[in-house]
């Protein structure tokens, strides 16, 4: 179910093509995630001078502080706002230029191997609940829900969480369809319902058709728009499951259900 575009782009957040990139060198996957803070001006929230300066555009004498950096020039993957809105400016098959001289485990320039990002803040100053997110709660109800099926797994697909068996009966996360800076489907559970449910499911305001596998029989229950009923969230998730399992997995998941 992948969430992502070619040469890195992720899907479900907003666009903004740095000129401040390079290729990696042969060789050089991506092993490491980098997280720094930026503000611009220091310590100050909710302009778009960061915009700006990763795009090579600051103005030097809109602020003091900005002359003294506008000729730099420097970027990241991505970029958190402090309302946990995200902005990417640089594919991840490419280098950004974020980590400056650097070294990791003994091995020097990071930008040639990890993934820039940077987060509205600054070192004096906490990150917001919205730039942690509800991300992390529900993740973890989510596993706990997914990983009690028979032989169920979890494995990182294009960086949102997929729980399978031989194949994906559930994940969390997906996009709009034709809108990369939507990211109301950023915390969504995407479950294949049994497809006489899914047309009852579709007169439900709540679900929405993703892009990517919605033409494929998926639907998407956003997470993050009300309290979830996980009562109805497991029932969805075991409906999911049985379209998806194969015939032992599911001999095994009515073998533990009394009756």
């Amino acid at each position: 179910m992948s969430t992502w575009q070619a040469g890195g782009w992720l899907d479900g957040v907003r666009w903004l093509p740095s000129p401040n990139v390079g290729e990696r060198p042969a060789g050089s996957e991506v092993s490491l995630v980098v997280i720094h803070n930026i503000s611009l001006p220091p310590d100050e929230f909710g302009g778009d001078w960061v915009e700006d300066f990763f795009l090579n555009r600051l103005d030097p004498a809109a602020h003091p502080y900005f002359a003294t950096i506008a000729d730099l020039q420097v970027s990241a993957h991505f970029y958190v706002r402090r309302d946990g809105r995200v902005i990417q400016f640089v594919g991840c098959d490419l280098r950004a230029w974020h980590a400056g001289q650097s070294c990791w485990c003994e091995r020097d320039n990071c930008n040639d191997y990890s993934v820039g990002i940077e987060l509205e803040g600054s070192d004096a100053q906490p990150f917001t609940a919205e730039q942690y997110a509800a991300l992390w709660p529900l993740l973890a109800a989510l596993r706990e829900l997914c990983l009690a099926y028979p032989r169920a797994a979890e494995r990182t697909s294009h960086g949102r969480p997929n729980w399978f068996t031989t194949r994906t009966f559930a994940s969390y996360g997906a996009h709009v369809k034709g809108s990369h800076g939507d990211t109301s489907l950023a915390r969504a559970l995407v479950i294949k319902p049994d497809p006489d449910h899914r047309d009852l499911l579709l007169g439900d305001d709540r679900f929405v058709v993703p892009g990517y596998d919605g033409p494929y029989g998926w639907l998407a229950l956003p997470l993050d728009a009300h309290e979830p009923d996980w009562d109805e969230v497991d029932a969805l998730i075991e409906e999911s499951y049985r379209q998806t399992a194969p015939a032992a997995r599911l001999r095994e998941l009515d073998a533990r259900r009394p009756g």
